[in-house]
């Protein structure tokens, strides 16, 4: 439950609904609960309460490895699903590409009714000669690492790393014996074993929430998947600003009105972070990024950060042009900003392009698709990328001042939206869910 799965499923949830559908959410967290009932959509919450952690609404490691060995949590997702079917009788399911193992239950539960993928990333699936979804090169698949930090903080890294390996390979086991079970190791719908990252399943319907343009090459796209567009929902209710960043930003308007000359780079991180490793290296590069400032006199920082991050650099600044913000409006700051710097999650890639900004990607999370999309960005001309933990100050400034001048990039940028925009029009869509 991921709220930047959540959030682009509204754009296709919304085109559903003027085909006259109901459309209900099923998942595991109140806070993915209260974004989707926010946004107008009934949510079901299927997670056993008495498996929560009261105080985060989450799940220890040590008792989800247990529920694991258990099986508790196939079987008690079995529970709610069948009771789940009794009462909404859908049309139609569409699964989230990454609770795939849903597909299992649904194949027993309900084989009459037609069931799809979405999925919130670009393709998952490995193709021949190309790089996957994770790779940040064409050649090589891990990005240049400054081998002293790497040291400092084996230990962090070790357990977060070891905690995820072994829950995907104890999910992964007792996800194909689940198939075996229901007979989806051989036959129509078989496990897809082209997907290296995933547990798929052959010829079933899979809906890409983005454009097909942005893949690497149209060799990409599967036979079964059916690109969506940069599927932005606009009508969303947005995070709101508190009344002190709504007045540093609606200050920066006015500053960037009286001055055609200032500039304004948005830099965010995004919703989710895997460890308090990941926190302390953000913390890091807005502090690096904050001297930068002194040299860019003519740009302002709009920092979306949340309050572990605030916490640890809010001490260290004090400048008038890099302001670090709470809640974000993410669309309506990116339609006033003239560089994005990101950490490359597809739905911060997507609004970028919507809105012609030329974007700096610094991965974060590089087990899942920021390497993959900062390789696509660079790709296509529509921005820049570096490492968060390589680049110094020098290094980012160097990326800042080329993509604040270059004119080739936004140039790029302005096509590849407007062809997006052709591409896919309500026609395309209507066809979609005609058919």
């Amino acid at each position: 439950d991921i709220v930047s799965h959540y959030i682009p499923t509204f754009f296709f949830a919304r085109k559903l609904q003027n085909f006259n559908f109901k459309i209900v959410f099923v998942g595991n967290s109140l806070n993915t609960k209260k974004i989707a009932e926010d946004n107008g959509f009934e949510y079901i919450q299927i997670l056993p309460t008495e498996t929560k952690n009261v105080n985060s609404n989450t799940i220890g490691f040590k008792v989800l490895i247990k529920e694991i060995l258990r099986d508790r949590v196939y079987r008690d997702r079995r529970i709610s699903l069948k009771d789940i079917l009794s009462k909404t009788k859908p049309s139609f399911i569409l699964i989230d590409i990454f609770a795939s193992e849903t597909f299992i239950h649904l194949s027993e539960l309900a084989p009459q009714i037609k069931k799809f993928f979405v999925c919130p990333m670009l393709s998952t699936y490995s193709i021949s000669g190309m790089p996957s979804i994770r790779d940040y090169d064409w050649k090589q698949t891990t990005v240049k690492g400054n081998n002293k930090y790497q040291r400092s903080f084996s230990y962090s890294f070790f357990k977060v790393h070891m905690a995820n390996k072994c829950i995907f390979a104890l999910n992964k086991v007792f996800s194909w014996i689940h198939c075996y079970k229901a007979g989806l190791l051989f036959g129509k719908n078989s496990i897809a074993w082209d997907n290296k990252m995933l547990l798929t399943f052959r010829n079933v319907p899979e809906f890409v929430l983005a454009p097909e343009s942005l893949e690497l090459s149209a060799n990409v796209r599967k036979s079964h998947q059916v690109y969506l567009g940069l599927s932005l929902d606009f009508s969303r209710k947005d995070y709101p600003m508190k009344e002190d960043d709504r007045a540093k930003f609606l200050n920066t308007l006015t500053a960037k009105r009286i001055n055609h000359n200032i500039k304004i780079v948005y830099v965010s991180f995004g919703t989710y972070f895997s460890s308090a490793e990941e926190y302390f290296r953000v913390s890091n590069f807005i502090l690096a990024l904050s001297e930068c400032a002194k040299y860019l006199t003519d740009v302002i920082f709009l920092v979306a950060a949340n309050a572990k991050i605030r916490e640890v650099v809010s001490g260290m600044l004090s400048m008038d042009r890099f302001h670090i913000m709470d809640q974000v409006p993410q669309l309506e700051v990116l339609q006033n900003a003239d560089v994005f710097l990101t950490h490359g999650g597809l739905s911060s890639v997507k609004e970028a392009i919507h809105y012609r900004v030329p974007m700096l990607i610094y991965p974060l999370d590089k087990f899942w698709d920021q390497n993959g999309n900062s390789l696509k960005i660079v790709h296509h001309g529509l921005g820049l990328r570096g490492d968060m933990d390589w680049d110094d100050t020098s290094d980012i400034l160097e990326k800042l001042n080329i993509l604040l001048k270059d004119n080739n990039i936004k140039e790029n940028l302005r096509n590849f939206a407007k062809k997006i925009e052709i591409s896919y029009s309500d026609n395309f869509y209507n066809e979609v869910i005609n058919h």
